[in-house]
């Protein structure tokens, strides 16, 4: 065979050209995965609560249920989120464990607690993990010095948009920790006086959070684009919204209710090996 590649040098250059061509198509058409097809040694366990807010779920499903399976030899890591009217825990155990006879342990485990559950309590679902639906990356964030409510509003505002420009990231979701919010706080008797209603105070409101754009103006430099700023900066910027303009004079927000910088009401909470901690979902997109 090399004595005929070598007396037929140009067939000896295609067939090296062919292979070489398509080793570079192979090489840009090759899917790569950060998570391939392997058995994942975990399992999740689903326990649904209709109506319950994750406060009570965490405390009457999530922390017993942990409670009670920690016991199970093999087990590496435990982690949960308690959310509206659900709680999810996830079970990971160290390789040589067998799954199968380990998921048997945890069933018998709840078994033990189910009846302590309210009747509402539909039946708890044990389920092995498809690392193909799972996020690439479950991060728990720590910082020191940070409360996790603290933790929540720098992941939200740092951490979550940065990873958010990376390419091939489809969605990243945080749990635990509180999520800031503003409130108002309406006096209906104050409104009723004034001869207000709600929707006037809700319509003056979000009148006066917005940018507006005015126009350009041509310079020897160029054409200098103008935007009139009003959107909140401040809670003394809530509370000085005019709400109505009548003959008694302007009335305020200030007047009718109060502004306060507070907390969402708890949607979710995430506990790391029995710490509340805030935890970030990385998943990836179709082909990344």
């Amino acid at each position: 065979m090399i004595r005929y590649f070598i007396n037929n040098r140009i067939s000896a250059f295609m067939l090296a050209a062919a292979f070489i061509t398509a080793g570079v198509i192979s090489l840009y058409k090759l899917p790569v995965s950060l998570v391939p097809a392997s058995d994942y040694p975990a399992i999740s366990i689903l326990i649904e609560y209709p109506g319950v807010g994750p406060e009570k779920i965490e405390l009457l499903l999530t922390k017993p249920v942990e409670r009670i399976i920690k016991s199970v030899n093999g087990i590496t890591e435990i982690d949960s989120v308690s959310e509206e009217g659900k709680s999810k825990i996830n079970v990971t155990f160290s390789e040589k464990t067998d799954i199968k006879i380990a998921s048997v342990k945890i069933r018998e485990k709840i078994e033990l607690i189910k009846d302590s559950f309210p009747e509402e309590v539909q039946e708890p679902v044990v389920y092995r993990y498809d690392p193909s639906e799972r996020p690439v990356i479950i991060a728990a964030i720590e910082i020191d010095g940070l409360s996790p409510d603290d933790v929540r509003d720098y992941a939200d505002r740092k951490i979550k948009p940065a990873l958010q420009r990376v390419d091939g990231i489809s969605e990243i979701n945080l749990a635990g920790g509180m999520i800031r919010e503003i409130h108002i706080e309406t006096d209906r008797s104050r409104i009723e006086a004034r001869g207000l209603t709600l929707s006037d105070v809700s319509s003056a409101v979000g009148r006066s959070n917005i940018s507006v754009p005015a126009g350009t103006v041509e310079t020897g430099a160029g054409i200098t684009v103008l935007n009139i700023p009003s959107r909140f900066r401040s809670i003394t910027d809530i509370d000085n919204t005019i709400v109505n303009n009548s003959e008694k004079g302007l009335v305020y927000l200030k007047d009718l209710a109060v502004t306060s910088f507070s907390s969402r009401e708890k949607e979710d909470f995430s506990r790391f090996n029995g710490k509340d901690l805030v935890t970030i979902y990385i998943h990836k997109g179709g082909g990344a």
